[in-house]
C-alpha cells in the first residue's frame, strides 16, 4: 500500500508551476547545491518559455505575480503541501489505482467489445485491474438504473476506452521499466545461463508482472510521480465525466427519441466509440453511441449553440431558394452539451455526383468565407457521398488578425500579403493546402479533400 504522507510528498513532487503560485504549496526543506543548480535551470526555461528568455521582460512578469527572482527559484525547488491543505483528486484516485496496478490476484484479460478494433494494449495485464476498480466505483456512483440502458458489449466499449487512454498515457515510462528490468533480469543470471536458457521475450514479461505484483509499483511511482498524477488524473476524470454521459443519457432519452427518432425511444445502447476527439474540460471528449432500434448519435460535451445556428441557417437558405442544398447535422443542443445525427464518411465517387459535389462544395466555401470560418480542414468537413458536410463550428465569426500590427512582420509587403491571403478564402482552410510536418512528412489537409477520391 502507499501511506498519506507519501501521497502527499507525491502530489507536492508533480505539482504544476501554476499550482504552485496558486497558494497550496510551500517551499519544503532547504536544498542543497544539486536542487539549487536545477531550479536555475527550470527558471532560465521559464523565462525562455514565457518571454523569449527576456530578463526585463520576465522580471516585469513576475513582479506582476507579486515575485522576484529568489520567489520563483524557491516555487521551481523542492515545495510541499500546506498544513492542512487537502489532497488534490488525483492524488486521492492514486490511494487505489496504484496498489490495483501491484494487484496479485488473477487477471482476466479484457473481452474485445463490438466496436472495438484494438485487440490488444500495451501492459493491459497491469492496467486492467485498474479497469476493474474503476468500472466497480462508477457502478457505485450511478447505480444500476443507469446501466440497465447498455448492453452488456457497450458496458465493455467504456472499459476498454478506459484502458486505452491508461496505456496511451503510461506505455512509454512502462516500457522504460520494463527495458531496465530486461536487462538487469539478463545480467542478474550471467552470460551463461543466458546462452543456455535463451528465455523468449514471453518469459521475461512474466517475471516483470511478477515483480510488479511483487511491489515494484511502489517504487516506480515513487520515483516518477507525474505518471502517477497521469494515473490518477485519467481514472479521476474518466469516473467523473463517464457518470455525467451516463446520467445525460438517461435524463434525454425522451427527449431523443422525439427530436432524432420519430417518437421512437432510441432503446438500449449496444455500442460506443469513445474518444472521437481531443479530450476538453478534465477529459470530455466526442463520443459515438448505437442504440437498439438502429439509431447512431453522436455526443458533443460541449455547448451546441452554434451549431443549432448553423443547422437553421442551412434550413433558411433552403427555404429562401439557395441553388443547392447545404447537408448538415440534426442538432439537439442541451446545457453545456448536445447530441446530434451521425454523418457516415462515404466518399464521392467520380462518375456519379461528382458535379454536385463541387457545386454544394462551392456553396459552402461561399458561407464560411461569409461568416469568417477558419480550420474547416479535413478533420472537421466529412464528405457523404455528394455533400460536404462540416461537424465542428466553434471556429466560425473568427476575428481577422492585422498583420501589419504584428511587431515580427516588419516588411510592409510580407504584412499585406499574409492579411490578404488569410482575409480571402484561404482562410478558412477549406481549399487544397499542404503542410509539411517537423519530421518531413508532407500532408494535404484542406476540408475539400476530406475522403473525396479525384
Amino acid at each position: 500500500m502507499i501511506n498519506h504522507d507519501e501521497l502527499r510528498e507525491l502530489a507536492a513532487r508533480a505539482s504544476t508551476i501554476r499550482e504552485r503560485l496558486g497558494g497550496d504549496y510551500e517551499p519544503g526543506e532547504p536544498a542543497g547545491e544539486i536542487e539549487r543548480v536545477r531550479a536555475r535551470d527550470r527558471l532560465a526555461a521559464w523565462r525562455q518559455s514565457v518571454t523569449a528568455g527576456n530578463y526585463a521582460l520576465f522580471a516585469g512578469w513576475l513582479a506582476h505575480q507579486g515575485l522576484d527572482e529568489a520567489d520563483a527559484v524557491a516555487i521551481l525547488g523542492r515545495v510541499r503541501l500546506k498544513t492542512g491543505k487537502a489532497l488534490p483528486q488525483w492524488a486521492t484516485a492514486c490511494a487505489w489505482a496504484m496498489p490495483a496496478m501491484g494487484s496479485t490476484t488473477d487477471v482476466l484479460l479484457p473481452e474485445h467489445g463490438e466496436s472495438d478494433n484494438d485487440k490488444h494494449v500495451p501492459f493491459e495485464q497491469l492496467l486492467w485491474p485498474v479497469v476493474q476498480d474503476s468500472w466497480s466505483k462508477l457502478k457505485l456512483a450511478v447505480g444500476n438504473l443507469l446501466l440497465q440502458r447498455w448492453s452488456r458489449p457497450a458496458c465493455v466499449d467504456l472499459q476498454r476506452g478506459l484502458l486505452r487512454r491508461l496505456s496511451i498515457a503510461l506505455a512509454w515510462p512502462l516500457y522504460t521499466d520494463f527495458n531496465l528490468f530486461r536487462h538487469f533480469w539478463r545480467y542478474a543470471r550471467g552470460n551463461l545461463n543466458w546462452v543456455l536458457l535463451s528465455p523468449d521475450s514471453a518469459t521475461i514479461y512474466e517475471s516483470f508482472l511478477a515483480e510488479w505484483r511483487n511491489g515494484r509499483w511502489r517504487e516506480f511511482f515513487l520515483e516518477k510521480p507525474v505518471a502517477a498524477r497521469l494515473l490518477g488524473t485519467i481514472v479521476s476524470s474518466w469516473l467523473d465525466t463517464t457518470a455525467e454521459l451516463l446520467q445525460r443519457l438517461h435524463r434525454d432519452a425522451d427527449r431523443l427519441g422525439n427530436v432524432f427518432g420519430g417518437g421512437r425511444k432510441p432503446g438500449r445502447v449496444t455500442s460506443i466509440l469513445t474518444d472521437r476527439s481531443d479530450p476538453h474540460g478534465r477529459g470530455r471528449t466526442v463520443a459515438i453511441l448505437h442504440f437498439s432500434n438502429g439509431l447512431t448519435l453522436v455526443y458533443k460535451p460541449k455547448d451546441l449553440g452554434v451549431d443549432a445556428a448553423w443547422e437553421g441557417l442551412m434550413q433558411w437558405m433552403e427555404w429562401r431558394g439557395a441553388p443547392v442544398a447545404l447537408q448538415t447535422p440534426a442538432v439537439l443542443p442541451c446545457d453545456g452539451y448536445g447530441w446530434t445525427t451521425h454523418v457516415v464518411a462515404n466518399p464521392c465517387a467520380p462518375a456519379s455526383n461528382s458535379a454536385l459535389f463541387y457545386r454544394r462544395a462551392g456553396s459552402l466555401l461561399a458561407v464560411l468565407h461569409l461568416l469568417r470560418g477558419d480550420d474547416f480542414h479535413s478533420d472537421n468537413v466529412i464528405t457523404s457521398m455528394d455533400s460536404p458536410v462540416p461537424i465542428d463550428f466553434e471556429t466560425l465569426l473568427h476575428p481577422v488578425m492585422n498583420a501589419r500590427l504584428a511587431d515580427h512582420h516588419s516588411d510592409p509587403a510580407i504584412a499585406a500579403a499574409i492579411e490578404l491571403i488569410g482575409s480571402s478564402v484561404s482562410g478558412t482552410h477549406y481549399l487544397p493546402q499542404v503542410r509539411r510536418w517537423p519530421n518531413g512528412r508532407i500532408q494535404a489537409f484542406g476540408g475539400i479533400e476530406a475522403g473525396f477520391r479525384p
